[in-house]
Formats: structure tokens, C-alpha cells, sequence
């Protein structure tokens, strides 16, 4: 997703976006405005709910 997206999808800005998802417990790892856009529309929605196995998030 480009970044204007996930914006729109989340309703906040960049800086919200990585500090909110850089906060939750089971992120072991910096989630970087990069990894951002090259994540998808569903990698993003199961990164916010707490539904994600990518590297660097626990489960």
C-alpha cells in the first residue's frame, strides 16, 4: 500500500501510524515507513488486529 492509503484506511498520520504499531508488545523489531509501503492492504489490517506472523512480530 502507498503510504496516502494507509492514511486513509487508518485515518491517522505517518508518524501515528509508526508509533502506534512500533508501540504494541508483540513487535520485536522497528516497523519502518518502508515496511509500511510494501506491506499489503491485508498485512496492515492483521498488523493492527493483532492477526500478523510477518518477522519481527510475535504472535
Amino acid at each position: 500500500m502507498n503510504i496516502k492509503d494507509i492514511t486513509e484506511e487508518t485515518g491517522w498520520d505517518l508518524v501515528e501510524i509508526l508509533k502506534r504499531v512500533n508501540s504494541f508488545p508483540r513487535v520485536t523489531e522497528t516497523i519502518t515507513e518502508e515496511e509500511l509501503k510494501n506491506m499489503t492492504k491485508e498485512e496492515l489490517s492483521n498488523l493492527l488486529s493483532g492477526n500478523n506472523k510477518k518477522i519481527g512480530i510475535e504472535e
